[in-house]
């Protein structure tokens, strides 16, 4: 987990923990993330697992690279939104 924070916190992110108290054999070693409104954004089944921890970096960069490309897609909904709202506005003659 830790080269997981340092990796997102590097890159700029925010980064809150939350521990699952009820956690079973089957989800213990389940590391995800998620945005601020709870929406999954990466997961990794095992990421916590001893017999992964001489793959941590490639499952650290894996996580990170999913990260980025869900913050790209929502960037691009965004644009795309803002786009679509100036294009209705010059339409209504409420932009030059």
């Amino acid at each position: 987990m830790g080269p997981l924070l340092k990796a997102l916190l590097a890159d700029g992110y925010s980064v809150q923990l939350a521990h699952v108290e009820a956690e079973k054999d089957e989800t213990r070693d389940i590391v995800r993330v998620k945005t601020s409104s709870g929406e999954m954004v990466a997961e990794d089944k095992d990421m916590q697992h001893n017999r992964n921890y001489r793959a941590i970096k490639e499952r650290t960069t894996a996580m990170v690279a999913a990260v980025v490309r869900s913050r790209k897609v929502e960037e691009s909904r965004l644009l795309q939104a803002e786009s679509v709202k100036r294009n209705l506005f010059r339409a209504r003659g409420l932009l030059a």
